[in-house]
């Protein structure tokens, strides 16, 4: 139960256990209760167990940079315009943006 729950195995030092890669997923960063929910969650993570990533789909939004200070990276990839469209490159964007999901050992969706 415990190694469920992140603890090390005890001949595994606990500098050696790879941190859990999480991708909080969202169309923008929009000043909103779903971005301020994101960076409340962020504050309260062990950075030392996990490596964290907002994933967007639609545009950067106004609190990107708040989110960088923050020290969580945001990633781009444009499947939807601005009005919420399906663009030509729309196809290219989805497919890069699946490839980058599974690098991840959790995708947080969030919907508001």
């Amino acid at each position: 139960d415990e190694l469920r729950h992140g603890a090390c195995r005890p001949s595994q030092q606990p500098d050696t256990v790879p941190r859990v890669r999480v991708a909080f997923l969202h169309h923008s960063l929009d000043m909103g209760g779903v971005e301020r929910q994101m960076l409340s969650t962020w504050a309260a993570v062990d950075r030392e167990r996990v490596a964290a990533e907002v994933v967007l789909f639609q545009d950067l939004g106004g609190w990107a940079d708040k989110f960088k200070t923050a020290g969580l990276p945001v990633r781009l990839f444009r499947v939807f315009s601005s009005s919420r469209e399906r663009t030509p490159a729309s196809e290219a964007a989805e497919d890069a943006l699946l490839s980058h999901l599974r690098g991840f050992d959790v995708v947080h969706a969030w919907y508001g």
